[in-house]
């Protein structure tokens, strides 16, 4: 059968002797599903909360009141489960869709977007086209990475993009070669549907670097969450794959039912104290408890996270997820099940701005909506001490439980494209061809190569070197620095995030260098817009596109960030608004200098600047006088 027809009610893990709890789960799935037609402070240790105070208070909040439906909404409704027109309008000669098929083209994991300069290198026409994957947990066999290259090789310019939410995206693709990618997918049991629109989209997962038995299971947990809230729609198959057309009792969903979710909902799966998922930003994360053996007892859950937000909005605001409580193995399908249906039955559908589980956490608190979960569910969250979180880096070489080897390969913004002097995609698809290499996309946009035998491992290397490629990290600057996609491509970019992550990498790893600071690299990430598809917003520096580049300044103007957690447990805050790409030489100096002349100890960079008096850090930063620019002595009154 086609990868993509795969039904979420088959539960094939059900039958692995590793995943057997699942099976005491499903009885209840169907019946939650049709039965149910603040913003958070740092939360590295957060609070438990007593589940019965106040319930008949929580019981009886009513939601905010609902606006008339978006036209996204109508979209959706109007779609027949999806299709709309898409079948049509894919042979009408044109290079584009229409407006609303360009919202339902989501749903099939691709975006319409515009070549938005003259010299990007591309001669077709202007429309072109992304397509991203659904790889759960990032986990890719020696015959699906092949195939992915191949497609990009035929259909995306010979570019591999590797996402923060550890899949594959193309860009450059023309409208005439999409159905080429969707079956090149499907020919190794992949699908790009459900990777965009809304809906649960590709589910992250803490990576199985080192082979541990908890890893492997949260893995295959990942899998599981993913195949079941997979639409039931078969638009996808019969559009892009040819597929016959399923009978409307096949294609009754009681999950999204014919108007999905309010927006995206994205899940994150690790093991507790492992933040490598960056969980807090997610719309729910499940965090594994083990028994002394390593076996998974039970998941901590977190729910309401969530990074976009946008300029000039005071109402939209990055979130971190609250701290809800742990539930046993065998009801985690369950209450991750109400959780989604919660927000699908209350999250906003008049104000797309005002739509994502953060909002609807913000507007009535975690305890209602917790209260709301667990009459769905007919259990209670059990309140355990939260963990304490790490975030673990995987570059370079770990040995793995069973004797072989993983390399993590450093990729800078995610991109493998061949270059002159620098043949990255060549070097990984003739690494993992030769030496039968399963891959691991990280979710810092950085790829694992798994199982490599011992005897091979300098093999490898010279392998690496005979394409001009160094496989590690050049500095512990770039460990964790990532970057949208941004311009050319990307609709939503005001400045410049992939194509300047590199030399702005660069110019902080020269100021850390100066002052003696290399190894205490702060986590740096970059996003063409605030609707922060890098996770910017709890990085400890971070810069957020807010107008577009001039011949003074061509990268463009950004919002400053600081003060994140290194391990991803606090939002940053705003330093100062509109300060010209030019100038980060100068900034990276002045921030550095004054961290290493007023830190207690050890202090990492971000645990200093939201220790650190904000006025009189203002004071000593001159960049920011001299650049004209807004400095914020109180960042909680940015916008």
């Amino acid at each position: 059968p086609k990868a993509a027809t795969s039904d979420r009610f088959k539960f094939p893990m059900l039958q692995n002797t590793t995943g057997p709890y699942l099976a005491n789960a499903w009885n209840s799935l169907t019946s939650i599903a049709a039965a149910s037609a603040t913003n958070a402070q740092s939360v590295a240790n957060a609070p438990t909360v007593d589940v019965a105070a106040s319930v008949a208070d929580v019981r009886t909040a009513t939601p905010p009141p609902q606006g008339p439906p978006s036209r996204n909404e109508k979209i959706k409704k109007g779609s027949n489960h999806l299709r709309g027109t898409l079948k049509e309008e894919l042979v009408n000669g044109k290079v584009d869709f229409s407006s609303s098929s360009k919202e339902l083209l989501k749903f099939h994991g691709i975006y319409q977007q515009q070549n938005r300069e003259k010299d990007s290198g591309v001669v077709e026409n202007p429309t072109t086209f992304m397509i991203r994957a659904r790889v759960p947990g990032g986990r890719l066999s020696v015959a699906q990475y092949k195939a992915f290259d191949d497609a990009a090789e035929k259909f995306g310019h010979g570019s591999i993009r590797l996402t923060t939410r550890q899949t594959i995206q193309f860009h450059w693709v023309a409208k005439g070669d999409i159905k080429g990618v969707m079956k090149e997918l499907d020919s190794v049991l992949l699908s790009a549907q459900a990777a965009c629109g809304d809906i649960v989209r590709n589910v992250t997962c803490a990576p199985d670097v080192l082979g541990r038995p908890e890893y492997t299971e949260i893995q295959e947990m990942a899998q599981t969450i993913s195949d079941h809230f997979k639409s039931r729609a078969n638009a996808y198959n019969e559009i892009w794959l040819d597929d016959q057309p399923k009978t409307p009792e096949e294609e009754s969903d009681p999950i999204y039912l014919d108007t999905y979710l309010p927006r995206k909902f994205k899940i994150a799966v690790t093991v507790a104290g492992d933040n490598s998922v960056d969980l807090f930003t997610n719309d729910m994360s499940l965090a594994a408890t083990t028994t002394a053996n390593g076996e998974v007892d039970g998941y901590f859950f977190y729910a309401g996270g969530g990074a976009g937000r946008s300029h000039n909005a005071p109402e939209t605001f990055p979130r971190q997820a609250d701290y809800l409580g742990w539930v046993p193995k065998e009801d985690a399908m369950r209450f991750a099940e109400a959780i989604v249906t919660v927000q699908r039955d209350y999250g906003g559908r008049s104000n797309r701005k005002h739509a994502r589980l953060k909002y609807l956490m913000a507007d009535m608190g975690a305890d209602w909506f917790k209260e709301q979960v667990e009459e769905r569910v007919g259990k209670r969250f059990e309140q355990k001490k939260a963990p304490t979180w790490t975030a673990p880096n995987f570059l370079g070489w770990n040995k793995q439980h069973n004797g072989k080897w993983a390399l993590g390969v450093h990729v800078l913004a995610g991109r493998i494209q061949d270059k002159p002097g620098y043949f990255i995609r060549s070097a990984i698809r003739h690494i993992v061809d030769k030496y039968r290499l399963s891959t691991l996309i990280s979710p810092d946009q950085d790829i694992i190569l798994c199982d490599v035998n011992e005897k091979d491992k300098d093999a490898i290397i010279k392998e690496f070197a005979r394409f001009h490629v160094n496989p590690l990290s050049p500095a512990k600057a770039y460990d964790r620095a990532m970057a949208c996609v941004a311009l050319p491509t990307c609709g939503l970019a005001i400045s410049e995030s992939e194509r300047m992550l590199g030399a702005t990498t660069e110019i902080m790893n020269k100021a850390l260098k100066k002052l003696g600071l290399q190894s205490k690299a702060p986590v740096l990430r970059m996003t063409g817009c605030p609707n922060g598809c890098a996770r910017p917003y709890t990085a400890e520096i971070a810069f957020v596109g807010q107008m577009p580049g001039d011949k003074v300044n061509p990268s463009g103007y950004y919002q400053v960030y600081i003060a994140g957690s290194s391990v991803g447990t606090r939002l940053n805050n705003l330093l100062v608004e509109k300060f010209p790409g030019s100038k980060m030489e100068q900034l990276f100096e002045q921030l550095f200098t004054i961290w290493k002349n007023n830190r207690l100890g050890d202090e990492d960079f971000g645990d200093f600047t939201a220790r650190f008096d904000r006025r009189k850090l203002n004071d000593l930063l001159t960049v920011i006088k001299d650049s004209g620019c807004t400095r914020l002595d109180d960042p909680s009154m940015a916008s």
